[in-house]
């Protein structure tokens, strides 16, 4: 590895110019191109432990875990490793191979290492060693999969398994149970006050070591000596394999099995009639966050217990309630082509597998779509049973009388995303459409290009301040700039962002981002009040936003953008959730596993999504709300997000089965609690006309605007004027 010494005998300048360069110290841009080249031509990386003698601090946290086997441990493992990279720290991992001798150990040797703090996911339920280290200045923080331990005056966060233990024995309506646990998650005594309530005798109740083998032998036993018992609750998904090897051995068929673990569709389906889940993740997070909080406010943190109780999940079964049709028919669909209808039309697959009914749909584009659906609903058609609408086309469509009430229909009205319910029709007295397709818009950014210090270092010289995510539209636009290659040739990527563009509605929406956060709008009280210096101010910024985007024409769709992301040509881009399917796809994007989210800048998402209603004259109401209310349920939310969906339901938030997928969604639903409607004015003609102005009367002029035609200035004019003149006609 180089030194500084080489670094330094490279560029011909001192060692002391070289740290001042590292350390951002200098505007000599001749002496900081001379050493970022010798940076570069010896891969130079500065000694984080020499630093860290002068700093007092080695920017490391230590995570001690008990084996790399168990889910829960990994989630953990990944969870913490995630949150140190996104903070600049390293993470020091230590095994203890389920011993506590060996777990006291590792605290040591961390403690020598002179980490800054130390997360310890507990081996055991005693604990007995902590006294040992009670009086170090070193934070420690402890894991423990046992309530038993929140009593500990120690920084502690506790799982408390106790309430999910009782539904899941509550649950079983058939047999005995067979209880087998890990002595590091409950102690003997806590399992027997449980079971107790519901069962005479305790010899079905095994306490082993996090072994497959032990398992294996609990399940035997209990499966020898009580011919009565049906369902195995068991500590993980390893020992649930052991004892179903356990039964096959047996020849006992009918067995079922509660696991605790994080629920995974795609390995619990079948597998499992119901999940005790921990929610792990979240765990770790704030296990993470209270260590930074004690090294950062070492003087006054004071540590204490938290627990967090485990929850009893019964198996999401797809064709639950289903009902098969006495005869076959054909359900018939208009719909938009985004990834959401591809993947709702793979989703049918399943339903006309088991119900023998055919789903057909046909899919049109943005404009073609609402035109055939005012035809279908003007002439009164039958041979169309179910429709796709925007959130925005829902209550003109309503008045047409071609959509089916669907309040008497309907069941299932809740368990959507908070933040949801402002929008949500199935709040409403009269329901004529089930939400469907999510759509709030998010930042996306490459990861790496805001963590590069010579990039950070460069953008310091250039403007004066630190390089960070932006969350106004003026850094927004010197971010983008700085990672332009034609503004600045040591950009890493071609262009500082992707936007949409052309005359259509989305280029509307990516306007009003800047228009709301400039504090504007296009409509006030029913009058249209877009001509004023707000506006003014955010449509530069918004034409200046374009000087930093790939330039490929003047009809640019979501799916141009987001393959510019993901191809990596570019730094950031604003995008729908519901079109962000692939980007963290690594067969198909170059920036999968590289990207960063946060919300757009000037915090004013425009809202969006889609319903499905059902066609008034369709001949088959019933049929289709029967397969529209399962599309849409919770139940189906997430193997429809794994095909390329975006549910509205909470299912496909609150779980981790879509993590690697859309590392983004929890700040998509931070961002509906923020996202907006746009406004329409009944002044200036019916909903049909009106929408025009987003469709194609703004983005008309904002299009001349940005091929230089007219000035903002006019551009605002024009727009005032055009709406005013559609309001006289009306």
């Amino acid at each position: 590895m180089a030194t500084i010494k080489e670094v330094a005998a490279l560029a011909g300048v001192s060692i002391g110019t070289v740290s001042n360069v590292l350390n951002g110290k200098t505007d000599n841009a001749a002496l900081i191109s001379m050493v970022e080249k010798a940076i570069e031509e010896l891969d130079y990386r500065p000694d984080m432990n020499a630093r860290n003698l002068k700093n007092t601090r080695t920017n490391t946290i230590a995570l001690i875990l008990p084996n790399t086997v168990k889910q829960s441990v990994l989630t953990v493992l990944s969870t913490v490793e995630k949150g140190l990279l996104q903070r600049g720290y390293s993470l020091l991992l230590k095994i203890s191979r389920n011993n506590a001798y060996l777990e006291k150990k590792c605290i040591q040797q961390c403690l020598d290492k002179r980490v800054d703090g130390i997360i310890v996911y507990v081996c055991d339920n005693t604990l007995k060693y902590y006294k040992q280290f009670a009086d170090e200045s070193t934070p420690i923080l402890y894991i423990s999969e046992n309530s038993i331990l929140k009593n500990l005056p120690v920084d502690i966060i506790s799982v408390d398994y106790g309430a999910a233990l009782d539904k899941a024995f509550k649950a079983n309506v058939s047999g005995k149970v067979g209880v087998i646990f890990e002595r590091s998650m409950l102690d003997i005594e806590s399992i027997k006050e449980i079971y107790h309530n519901y069962y005479s005798d305790i010899e079905d109740i095994r306490v082993i070591d996090y072994s497959q083998e032990r398992g294996f032998k609990a399940a035997f036993e209990i499966l020898c000596n009580d011919a009565e018992v049906r369902t195995f609750i068991t500590s993980s998904s390893l020992i649930a394999h052991a004892a179903k090897k356990a039964a096959s051995m047996l020849g006992k068929t009918d067995i079922s099995y509660v696991c605790v673990k994080e629920p995974k569709w795609l390995e619990d389906d079948g597998e499992f009639v119901a999940t005790i889940s921990p929610p792990y993740g979240e765990i770790a997070e704030i296990a993470l966050s209270k260590i930074m909080e004690a090294i950062d406010h070492s003087s006054s943190y004071e540590p204490k217990s938290l627990t967090f109780k485990a929850e009893y999940l019964p198996a999401n079964n797809l064709m639950k309630h289903i009902t098969v049709p006495q005869k076959t028919t054909t359900l018939n669909f208009y719909m938009f082509d985004c990834p959401a209808t591809r993947a709702f039309e793979m989703l049918s697959k399943i339903y006309s597998a088991k119900t023998g009914i055919e789903i057909n749909i046909d899919i049109f584009p943005y404009s073609q779509l609402e035109d055939n659906l005012y035809t279908l609903f003007e002439q009164k058609k039958s041979s169309i049973d179910g429709v796709m609408m925007d959130i925005v086309w829902l209550d003109e469509m309503k008045k047409t009388g071609g959509l089916l009430p669907l309040d008497t229909m309907i069941k299932d009205k809740e368990g959507y995303l908070r933040g949801f319910e402002e929008f949500n029709e199935m709040i409403r007295d009269t329901i004529y459409g089930i939400p469907f397709v999510s759509g709030t818009q998010f930042l996306l950014y490459q990861n790496d290009l805001f963590e590069d210090s010579q990039l950070k270092r460069l953008y310091k010289r250039m403007y004066g301040s630190e390089l960070e995510i932006p969350d106004t539209w003026s850094k927004f636009n010197l971010v983008a700039e700085f990672f332009t290659k034609k503004y600045n040739p040591k950009s890493p990527v071609q262009y500082g962002t992707s936007a949409i563009r052309g005359v259509n509605a989305y280029t509307s929406l990516i306007f009003l981002n800047y228009l709301w956060a400039y504090g504007s709008d296009i409509f006030e009280n029913d009058n249209v009040v877009i001509n004023n210096p707000n506006s003014l101010n955010a449509l530069k910024n918004f034409i200046k936003s374009y000087q930093y985007a790939h330039d490929n024409g003047s009809n640019k769709s979501w799916d141009d953008v987001v393959k510019e992301f993901r191809r990596g040509d570019c730094a950031m881009t604003i995008i729908y959730d519901s079109h962000a399917v692939d980007i963290n796809d690594y067969s198909k994007s170059k920036v999968a596993g590289n990207i960063g989210y946060a919300v757009i800048p000037g915090r004013q998402p425009v809202l969006g999504g889609w319903y499905l209603g059902i066609n008034a004259q369709s001949k088959q109401k019933q049929a289709a709300v029967d397969f529209i209310m399962w599309a849409c349920s919770n139940r189906t939310s997430i193997p429809y997000s794994l095909l390329g969906g975006t549910s509205l339901r909470m299912g496909s938030y609150e779980r981790s089965d879509l993590d690697n997928i859309y590392p983004w969604k929890n700040i998509v639903a931070e961002c509906y609690h923020i996202s907006r409607k746009r406004q329409f004015s009944q002044n200036y003609g019916d909903n049909y006309t009106e929408r025009n102005i987003y469709t194609h009367l703004i983005p008309e002029e904002l299009e001349r605007a940005l091929n230089g035609e007219q000035t903002p200035e006019q551009t605002l004019v024009n727009i005032e004027q055009r709406i005013k003149k559609m309001g006289s006609n009306a």
